[in-house]
């Protein structure tokens, strides 16, 4: 099976003895960054390590989890499963502390830190991409989440979202490193929570069902940022307020739907739930009580 996904090739290889293997080879140096994730912290319990690695070539090999399945497709049945997976990664990720200091790069964001007026002579989107601008620019109090100039930044693996976590068996792992960059201090814990809230957003049929949901993941979220603060003061770090959690949660759900918004002609009823849901955590910083 041969797959063309972005600028990088992925062949699914069967071998006699029945073993498969997905190939993925990039396109210059597009795989660099995930290849040195690998070699550096293989180990990690949600890193699926590969079998081969070759940076010059730009080609990894990994074991092919043919009966694994995605957070995206689990969360269609069971919202509160993924919550807890997601808990579970995001915990691991703040005691693995992954911190490698192999890349100039930094997280590119859809939607710029000082949102411009419509101008569609200027920026080649869809009309759902406008629409999410639109949004954003009719709350003035949202402002202040775009703005990244003053946040402290590490390193991250930046493309957290539910298809890139697939369960196999009962192992978890967190898939396509390349786009490891640097990104503001919590992004990867923000990125669980906010895809925690996507999961509920999306298994429920109409927006009142999503409410005890949201409950539940403003409790883990609130959770996850004392676990995380708690690393940071035993590194002697400064710790991560309540509020600038909020921002780099709502600033994840923002992205995640202006990124699915290009490629829609307009945004639906579910589009505009996970909208207010992030203007919400923006606001409330995590509030259970709403």
């Amino acid at each position: 099976m041969h797959v063309q996904h972005g600028r990088n090739t992925l062949l699914v290889i069967k071998c006699t003895d029945g073993r498969e293997y997905l190939f993925k080879q990039g396109n210059g140096n597009e795989l660099e960054s995930e290849a040195l994730v690998y070699a550096e912290v293989g180990s990690a319990t949600f890193i699926l390590p590969p079998i081969y690695v070759d940076q010059k070539l730009d080609v990894i090999v990994q074991p092919f989890l043919r009966n694994a399945s995605t957070l995206e497709l689990i969360a269609r049945d069971s919202a509160k499963f993924v919550v807890g997976s997601l808990e579970q990664l995001a915990k691991s990720l703040i005691d693995s502390a992954i911190q490698l200091p192999i890349t100039d790069r930094q997280l590119r964001f859809l939607i710029p830190a000082h949102v411009p007026i419509l101008d569609r002579t200027t920026i080649d989107r869809s009309n759902a991409f406008f629409q999410v601008l639109n949004f954003v620019q009719s709350s003035p109090c949202l402002s202040v989440i775009f703005d990244t100039a003053d946040l402290r930044m590490t390193e991250a693996h930046c493309d957290l979202k539910l298809d890139n976590v697939v369960l196999d068996n009962t192992s978890l792992f967190l898939l396509d490193w390349e786009l490891y960059s640097k990104a503001p201090l919590g992004w990867d814990i923000a990125s669980c929570v906010g895809s925690m809230l996507i999961a509920c957003s999306r298994q429920s049929k109409i927006a009142e069902e999503t409410a005890p949901h949201l409950r539940s993941v403003f409790q883990v979220g609130r959770s996850l940022l004392d676990y995380l603060n708690a690393h940071l003061v035993s590194r002697g770090q400064k710790t991560i307020s309540v509020p600038e959690f909020s921002h780099l949660v709502g600033r994840y759900l923002f992205e995640r739907i202006a990124s699915e918004a290009c490629f829609k002609h307009y945004l639906g009823p579910m589009d505009m739930v996970l909208l207010d849901i992030a203007r919400h955590v923006t606001e409330r910083t995590l509030e259970c009580n709403e």
